[in-house]
């Protein structure tokens, strides 16, 4: 509640972004317990603060699965490009009961290394791990980090390389942009396939996938991304009772010539809505997730043979 409440702030403060990292299996890795994905969906939920609705949550995959150092013949990874770290905890260990309604979490995950195994025996290596510095008594400078802490700081860098390219934007919206241009690995999606309940069930392992920084500062190559900043007001008293009150319509700037002259392809629209809700830490309820957060906004599009008229009557009864 702390930390949301911070990145949420008064009217006299500035908003925050706070990027987080998931948490990490630590002891439980190396018991004879462990197996792999199968404790991190069941027993290994994500660690506090990183359930905290505003912030920017980091988990750990990895790509990295090449053993080359000599002497250690008969090791493999634990994890295949483009999986879950080893040690990345998820919020699919969450009771289930209390899944619907809370956050995704983690929002995003980032390289975080891989682990060794051989028979009962699992290890971290140089060759799956991450450089990094040290200050060190002996003056090396150099050394080799893992799990959900390196991912993180990873994450926060493209958020500062974000905010350097456009330094006004809200918070919310640097947030927004590592989700929007994040995508899932091959491996992700075969750890989970289908739709609904298995995209729901890979969300809450790996968010929304590896964001793509070129992505999220540039329109890429057939992809034109638009941005809104906006503010209302989602509830308003009314007599004893309160009940929804203001929205936004907007009309996309759709290329409309060019959708027409494409033919039968298939294009692909991604929405990405990003907001800060007020905590209610006295009201943390896990099942009544209203009890908490302050609003919950929502997005909806016109369908193929609606009329514009026919959607605001469709979403709100303030248009009949």
């Amino acid at each position: 509640g702390a930390v949301a409440q911070l990145a949420f702030a008064s009217d006299e403060e500035e908003k925050r972004l706070f990027v987080v990292s998931a948490g990490n299996v630590r002891d439980e890795l190396y018991g004879n317990d462990y197996v792999y994905h199968e404790h991190n969906q069941t027993k290994a939920a994500i660690d506090d603060p990183a359930q905290s609705w505003n912030v920017l949550t980091v988990g750990a995959m990895t790509e990295l699965c090449v053993i080359r150092q000599e002497g250690l013949e008969g090791w493999q990874p634990i994890a295949e490009s483009g999986d879950l770290c080893p040690t990345s905890r998820t919020s699919l260990a969450w009771p289930t009961d209390n899944q619907k309604g809370w956050p995704i979490k983690p929002d995003i995950v980032m390289e975080g290394g891989n682990y060794a195994q051989m028979g009962n025996d699992r290890s971290s290596m140089n060759d799956l791990s991450m450089l990094t510095t040290i200050l060190h008594p002996s003056g090396r400078l150099l050394d080799t980090t893992r799990d959900t802490s390196p991912a993180t700081m990873l994450a926060a860098r493209y958020a500062a390389i974000i905010w350097s390219h456009y330094p006004h934007l809200w918070p919310e919206t640097v947030r927004a942009l590592m989700v929007h241009s994040a995508r899932w690995s091959q491996r992700m999606i075969a750890r989970f396939p289908g739709k609904k309940v298995a995209a729901q069930r890979r969300l809450r392992c790996f968010g929304y996938g590896v964001p793509d920084l070129k992505r999220a500062i540039h329109s890429a190559e057939n992809k034109v991304s638009l941005t809104f900043e906006g503010e209302l007001q989602p509830f308003q008293k009314k007599d004893s009772a309160y009940r929804t009150y203001q929205l936004h319509l907007h009309r996309l700037p759709w290329p409309a010539e060019v959708l027409l002259s494409m033919g039968e392809a298939k294009v692909r629209m991604h929405v990405t809505l990003s907001y800060f809700i007020e905590p209610s830490p006295g009201c943390v309820g896990w099942k009544v997730n209203t009890r908490y957060a302050s609003h919950g906004l929502r997005f909806d599009v016109v369908r193929p043979t609606e009329s514009i008229e026919g959607f605001k009557k469709r979403i709100s009864r303030d248009f009949w």
